[in-house]
């Protein structure tokens, strides 16, 4: 039974859990007989708890189950920026949808919420309506964020059933924004000696460390924020040589090891050689621009930045480089997979790009099926 004290001017309401142990309650009320008003309430509230469980996060808004998500992310070691992120999209969709509560939390709804949605405006000139929606792609992560949050919720015992466990995922080969494409042998080199013989910092990086990063990217499949969170200590070039990308800074939060190809480790020992402990290969490299930088560098490399077929050469294309180099090894297709560091083969097969002469070698491989006359 709840029963109500007095601290100062102000009553509360006070009462036992099902652990024994002591709640207490402000009824915001000077005035015994309203005070005696919020008791009733809390005991009515009490005795709905103990018949249903699940009552009383009914009564919480999602918001703040959200930013309750968003502290256990954080406890379990989520990286502060990917924790934001989540709960920024969560956000997002609530805000987006007008959905306050658990039971109006829908697939329908969340699904049309996030069919909807548009790239923010940027300009205050400019209405939202005419700005684009949003890629596949970004849909997804807004989808995966807000299943991530009722997942968690049924874990943790405040829904009966995962309201939107069957809430899917686009197909986001049917709308690929930014198309990349794999550098020839003959591209790399050229787009290297470019950056190499630059007499101009771009980016705020000189040509020579703009080449070695470029190298780097394209023998390692390292993304950017790998490249940047590299350090002396990341390195063990003793064999087999490797280097560590720790969990924080991997895109799939796990601690990741990176064979180093052995021709590249003289170099490597080069550029390690001038660092101090702690301080990163590529120092500031999350604040530089590699897009502008290696689009600069494909100009004067001559290297058409898009080419007929709509694909980029950007900074990233030199993961699908790398990717599909390794592919052109004839190593298993597992293989190549945990080079990339993919969790399945059909994101690999998404970063291999192969010629057609490779299909039309296969074709000619075959044996024929005999005519039956």
């Amino acid at each position: 039974m709840a029963g109500l004290s007095k601290r100062g001017t102000t009553w509360y309401v006070n009462w036992r859990d099902a652990n024994g142990i002591v709640r207490k309650k402000s009824t915001g009320c000077k005035d015994h007989s309203a005070a005696k008003k919020v008791l009733k309430e809390v005991e009515r509230e009490l005795a709905l708890d103990r018949k249903d469980c699940y009552a009383k996060w009914r009564r919480k808004p999602l918001a703040d189950h959200a930013v309750d998500y968003r502290d256990f992310q954080l406890a379990k070691g989520t990286s502060v920026k990917q924790a934001d992120q989540t709960h920024s999209r969560i956000q997002r969709t609530l805000d987006d949808s007008g959905i306050k509560w658990m039971q109006d939390l829908s697939v329908s709804s969340v699904t049309k919420t996030i069919d909807g949605m548009r790239k923010k405006p940027q300009s205050p000139k400019r209405k939202e309506e005419s700005y684009p929606t949003i890629s596949l792609r970004t849909k997804n992560f807004y989808a995966k964020a807000i299943k991530q949050l009722t997942a968690w919720m049924y874990r943790e015992g405040r829904i009966e059933t995962d309201l939107l466990i069957h809430l899917s995922m686009r197909n986001i080969q049917t709308d690929i924004r930014h198309p990349r494409r794999a550098l020839s042998d003959d591209e790399f080199t050229r787009l290297e000696y470019a950056a190499r013989m630059s007499p101009k910092a771009i980016e705020g990086m000189i040509g020579e460390e703009r080449a070695f990063l470029y190298r780097m990217a394209r023998s390692t499949g390292l993304r950017k924020g790998e490249l940047g969170s590299l350090h002396l200590g990341s390195f063990f070039l003793q064999e087999p040589s490797h280097l560590i990308v720790e969990a924080a800074y991997s895109k799939h939060r796990e601690r990741d090891t990176v064979y180093l190809h052995p021709d590249f480790i003289s170099e490597i020992n080069g550029q390690l050689a001038s660092l101090a402990p702690g301080e990163p290969l590529f120092p500031l490299l999350s604040q530089r621009k590699t897009a502008d930088m290696i689009q600069a560098d494909l100009k004067v490399a001559g290297i058409a930045y898009k080419d007929e077929h709509g694909r980029f050469a950007d900074f990233h294309a030199l993961r699908h480089t790398f990717v599909t180099k390794a592919w052109e090894t004839n190593a298993p297709a597992n293989v190549v997979m945990n080079l990339a560091r993919h969790k399945d083969i059909a994101t690999t097969m998404r970063y291999t790009h192969k010629d057609q002469s490779a299909q039309i070698a296969a074709i000619r491989a075959m044996t024929p099926p005999k005519k039956v006359n």
